[in-house]
C-alpha cells in the first residue's frame, strides 16, 4: 500500500506595492522559498492606512479568497512582506507538519515580547508551555503556520476595516479560555523572529551566524535559526530590519 500523499504546502504573503516587497522577494529567492502568491500585488489597498494604527483586515480578506479552494489539511505559511525577510530555507511540508504535531496544535503564530495593540492587556495569555520563562509570550499576526481548516476559521468574516492583530488575539483567547491547545504561539522562535521589543532584552539575544545558510540571524536564547524575521515596530526597528535583510 503506498504511503499517504503529503499535504500541500501553500506559502502566502500580502503586498500591493511591488517596490516594497523587493527585500522579501530577494531573500525568498536566496533561500529557495517558493511563494504560492503575493496576494494583492498591483492592486489597491483597502481599509485604514496600516502605517497610522491598527488595521490590516484586508490581508485576511485576500487570504480567505486564496484559501477558498484549498484542501483542509493543506499546510499554510503566511507572512507580511513589507517588513518580513527570509532568514533561512523554509522546511518542507513534512517537517512543518512534524512541528505542528510535536506541539499538538493546528495553528502556530509568531511571538513577540509586547502585547499590542493598545487595549490588549495580555490577561488572556498564559505563559507559553514551551518555556515558562520565555519573554516571547504575546501573539504576533504577521507570521503564522497552520492547517488550512483552522486558518479558514480565523479569517472567516473579517472585513477590510477590521484589525488583523485584534482578530488573532480574540481567536487565540477563545481557544485558551476553552482549555484547548490547538492554537499556540512560537515562544522559542523556532520558525519566526519578531524584532519589536527585542531591544529591551539582554544584549546578545540575537546573533549573526554563518554556516550553511550563509549569514543569518539566530536566537541565542534558544539556539534556533528562525526562517522569517519580522521587523515589527517603529522606525529604529525598521532600520535594523532593513540592514539585516
Amino acid at each position: 500500500k503506498p504511503p499517504p500523499a503529503a499535504a500541500a504546502l501553500l506559502v502566502y504573503s500580502v503586498g500591493t506595492d511591488a517596490g516594497k516587497v523587493a527585500l522579501y522577494e530577494a531573500t525568498a529567492a536566496r533561500h529557495g522559498v517558493a511563494t504560492t502568491a503575493m496576494l494583492g500585488l498591483g492592486g489597491a489597498w483597502r481599509g485604514p492606512d496600516i502605517t497610522k494604527g491598527p488595521s490590516g483586515g484586508f490581508k485576511f480578506e485576500l487570504l480567505r479568497a486564496a484559501l477558498a479552494a484549498a484542501a483542509d489539511d493543506a499546510l499554510v505559511v503566511f507572512t507580511d512582506s513589507y517588513d518580513v525577510y527570509w532568514n533561512a530555507p523554509l522546511p518542507d511540508a513534512a517537517a512543518l507538519a512534524a512541528i505542528l504535531a510535536r506541539r499538538g496544535c493546528s495553528l502556530l503564530f509568531a511571538a513577540e515580547t509586547r502585547c499590542w495593540p493598545t487595549g490588549c492587556d495580555g490577561s488572556d495569555y498564559p505563559r507559553p508551555a514551551a518555556d515558562d520563562r520565555s519573554p516571547y509570550r504575546y501573539l504576533n499576526s504577521g507570521c503564522f503556520l497552520g492547517r488550512a481548516a483552522t486558518i479558514k476559521k480565523l479569517v472567516a468574516g473579517v472585513a477590510a476595516d477590521d484589525d488583523d492583530q485584534r482578530r488573532c488575539h480574540a481567536f487565540y483567547a477563545a481557544e485558551v479560555n476553552s482549555g484547548s491547545r490547538d492554537v499556540q504561539i512560537d515562544a522559542t522562535c523556532e520558525l519566526f523572529q519578531c524584532l519589536g521589543g527585542v531591544e529591551t532584552l539582554p544584549r546578545g539575544e540575537l546573533e549573526l551566524r554563518g554556516g550553511r545558510f550563509g549569514d543569518c540571524i539566530a536566537n541565542a536564547r534558544y539556539g534556533t535559526v528562525p526562517v522569517a524575521v519580522h521587523g515589527n515596530g517603529g522606525r529604529s526597528v525598521k532600520r535594523s530590519w532593513e540592514a539585516l535583510a
